[in-house]
């Protein structure tokens, strides 16, 4: 259960700045939260969504292909 009753959370990667979260961001994925999840198991599920999204996009993140425009395509980010 969500300690402040949030019903979503999720996670982002940008691009580093020398300010903290300044970034561009690359991509997002937002997750539903059970009322049965237990911090750990929405810990577990971020951890997991995280990986997924960075196995997609590896290649294109270390030949420096990815960009905003490009990504929302594939992975749109959920406002």
């Amino acid at each position: 259960m969500a300690k402040n009753k949030e019903k979503y959370t999720g996670i982002s990667a940008h691009k580093v700045t020398p300010n903290i979260d300044d970034g561009e961001i690359l991509f997002n994925k937002q997750m539903i939260i059970s009322d049965m999840d237990a911090p750990s198991d929405i810990d577990y599920r971020l951890s997991i969504l995280g990986s997924e999204i960075l196995e997609k996009n590896f290649e294109d993140i270390i030949k420096n292909k990815i960009n905003k425009e490009t990504n929302e395509e594939i992975n749109p980010i959920i406002k």
